[in-house]
């Protein structure tokens, strides 16, 4: 009885472990996906503020809003 109750106790730390080991893991790749979308929400809003300014002084602003374009793309594929 003894020893089925310690091979229990040691099955429970171990399954505890992998558990962590999940967690951490799956914590990991949401800071990444967070940090990248951060980044693409602060390249589109430059991108916005340039788009802006290009079009107020009569410019042509065609090829930054092919970039805002494709960073909305991206930030789309992250967050669906």
């Amino acid at each position: 009885m003894r020893e089925a109750s310690q091979a229990m106790i040691n099955d429970m730390k171990r399954l505890r472990r992998q558990v962590d080991d999940v967690r951490s893991h799956v914590d990991s790749r949401l800071e990444g996906y967070v940090r990248e979308a951060n980044s693409l929400v602060e390249e589109i809003k430059d991108l916005n503020i340039r788009i802006k300014g290009l079009e107020n002084g009569g410019g042509s602003s065609n090829d930054l809003m092919d970039q805002r374009d494709l960073a909305l793309k991206k930030l789309n594929s992250l967050v669906d």
